[in-house]
Order: C-alpha cells, then sequence, then structure tokens
C-alpha cells in the first residue's frame, strides 16, 4: 500500500518498503512488485466505489464478523438480535436515539 500510494502522488515506481518501527526499533525491507501493486490499487478502487455506493443508497448488509463486539448498534443489529426492531422504523429509530446514535 505504501508502494500505491508513492506511486499514485509521485509517479515513481517503487522497488522496496521500508518500515522502521521505532517502538521495536525494528527495521523491516519487503520488495514491491509493481504488478501487485497495480492489482492492489484496482481491487482497492472497485471497494471504493462499492462503499460510495451503499453509502448513496443507504444499503447496507448486517453480517456477523469479529468487530461485532465493538459496534454501537448491536441492539438494533438484525444479525447480532433476532429481535431487534426493523431497520428504518420508528422503534429502531427510538432504540438508536435512546443510546445516543443519532442520524445526521
Amino acid at each position: 500500500m505504501y508502494a500505491l500510494g508513492f506511486k499514485t502522488q509521485h509517479d515513481i515506481d517503487v522497488d522496496e518498503v521500508e518500515l522502521i518501527f521505532l517502538n521495536a526499533k525494528e527495521v523491516v525491507r519487503r520488495p514491491a512488485d509493481s504488478g501487485l501493486v497495480i492489482a492492489q490499487g484496482e481491487k482497492l478502487a472497485q471497494m471504493r466505489a462499492g462503499s460510495e455506493s451503499d453509502v448513496a443508497s443507504s444499503s447496507w448488509e448486517a453480517r456477523v464478523s469479529r468487530l461485532c463486539d465493538y459496534c454501537a448498534f448491536e441492539r438494533v443489529c438484525p444479525a447480532r438480535t433476532p429481535e431487534a426492531p426493523i431497520p428504518g422504523s420508528t422503534d429502531c429509530d427510538t432504540q438508536l436515539t435512546s443510546a445516543g446514535l443519532l442520524h445526521k
């Protein structure tokens, strides 16, 4: 990703990326394959386009993952709470408001 960022900003191909971890006093070097960098950039662009489309259409699929433990929406999430109110319903909005999760 660092190689992609440098290529995007400066139009310079990077052969190697060096990461310096100050807290661990460690330096890690990794080769940067230009084909892989381009492929990952294209994949990232597709993911961003999909996210922008989802935001524009307010289309979200609730699914369980490791991140659920950190999510503030669990009480109204149909994937985690079977008795959760229908998203967008008055009951759902009331629960979100009472949890301090207001739509802006």
